[in-house]
């Protein structure tokens, strides 16, 4: 009997701890598939540790933005998720994960972006992930943490905090060598002050960390908002639609936007040195529409570019279109656009194509702009308005007011480039 009741309570004993550490690994499993679950639907390379990591990244990335905590709650929560995010980056298993799988992950609170550089001992893949902590809890309208990583051309990965809590808001980036030494551009802007200066700065990798160069370009362009930045052959080309005078500080060490002059800058990076040279040279009141300015030949003139332009004349925007040479010299101005001496407000160009309309084997311009009347319930309503610049023999550019009065009439074609031409081609329309 005795030993009956032995076995029973050890035969007791094992059930319930077989019973425990079955409830345990059904729980465990539980969550870790709910976790690679959700992970996975990211990245084919998480660990359950990683998941966990990344649970409570997530977590604290919602309180950090939920207004409904304290001020000081969130901002011990940002704190503590800065310094676990970088080394959640750095874990190798989460160096695949796309940026916009990332950007989700992370509730569109991140943005990221990739480039991928091809080294002759290797590729190196770059990583830069931005994150803008809440300005109630900073205290600043602009606080931007910017990480970075990195899998090396031996295959290790790596992460750092490049710019703690800054202004600097990061939107192209450009990896090179110089001096058999690894270097990035970061390229952007600094939203907090008005204008919105455009920032450049270059970084050096020395033994698996990124260091700030001191005898850089970054802070020392301060321009308008709308100075575009482009990357272009290894150079950083950076262009104003109102021009700007430039001016060289101290050699290659940067340069100073001072008043309206000129309009382009082009820095070559791997030979330091820096190129000043304007676009080309109209008045000062003018934008550019880059979406509708293209290289292109046009018959006489060979290959030029067609600018596409919006200049402000007595208060009011008005369409103006120019060709200009391989210098960026202005060589040709088109007559004035049938919409301008029409209708008080160009809203914006919608089409401009380039197509042999009459059947002469001279290239024609087609253009459709939109505009607006200012008045009435249909003010704000854009409407098209379409017109031909026909290419003489000579080169020259004329349109007929005859054949845009009835492009823009009643029966209007003027809707699409198709519609236009089809129509236009039906007129018989001789120039020569």
């Amino acid at each position: 009997m005795k030993v009956e009741k032995t076995m029973y309570k050890i035969y007791s004993g094992i059930f319930c701890v077989i019973f425990f550490l079955f409830i345990c690994s059904c729980s465990t499993e539980s969550v870790s598939i709910n976790d690679r679950h959700a992970t996975n639907k990211y990245s084919n390379a998480t660990t359950e540790k990683d998941s966990s990591e990344l649970a409570i990244l997530k977590k604290d990335i919602v309180a950090i933005h939920n207004k409904k905590l304290s001020i000081g709650n969130r901002k011990r929560i940002l704190e503590k998720f800065v310094p676990q995010f970088t080394e959640w980056l750095n874990n190798p298993d989460n160096s695949n994960i796309t940026d916009t799988n990332l950007e989700k992950i992370f509730f569109g609170k991140l943005t990221s972006m990739t480039q991928n550089k091809v080294f002759h001992n290797g590729l190196l893949t770059i990583k830069i992930v931005s994150y803008q902590a809440p300005a109630e809890i900073t205290g600043d309208l602009e606080s931007r943490y910017t990480f970075i990583q990195w899998s090396d051309q031996n295959g290790l990965n790596h992460a750092q905090l490049l710019i703690d809590a800054d202004i600097e808001r990061v939107e192209q980036l450009l990896v090179y060598t110089s001096n058999n030494k690894t270097e990035l551009v970061l390229i952007g802007h600094s939203y907090l002050y008005s204008p919105e200066p455009v920032f450049i700065s270059v970084w050096e990798l020395n033994k698996a960390e990124w260091s700030r160069k001191k005898k850089d370009i970054n802070n020392l362009l301060y321009s308008m908002k709308n100075w575009g930045v482009s990357l272009e052959n290894e150079e950083i080309i950076i262009k104003n639609q109102s021009t700007m005078s430039i001016k060289s500080l101290n050699g290659n060490e940067g340069f100073l936007v001072i008043d309206e002059d000129n309009s382009s800058i082009k820095v070559n990076l791997l030979n330091n040195f820096i190129i000043l040279a304007p676009l080309w040279n109209i008045s000062n009141n003018y934008k550019v529409d880059e979406k509708q300015s293209f290289q292109v030949n046009l018959y006489h003139w060979g290959t030029v570019k067609f600018v596409s332009i919006e200049e402000m004349i007595n208060g009011l925007p008005q369409l103006k279109f120019i060709l200009i040479d391989e210098s960026n010299q202005e060589i040709y101005r088109f007559p004035e656009f049938y919409g301008n001496s029409l209708w008080p407000s160009v809203h914006s160009i919608k089409a401009v194509s380039f197509q042999d309309v009459n059947g002469d084997k001279c290239k024609d311009v087609v253009i459709i702009a939109e505009y607006i009347t200012g008045v009435g319930k249909q003010a704000a309503e854009p409407f098209s308005v379409a017109s031909i610049y026909f290419q003489d023999q000579d080169g020259t550019f004329q349109s007929i007011p005859a054949l845009d009065d009835k492009l823009n009439g009643n029966t209007a074609h003027n809707r699409t480039v198709a519609e236009v031409v089809k129509y236009a081609s039906q007129q018989n329309i001789k120039v020569n």
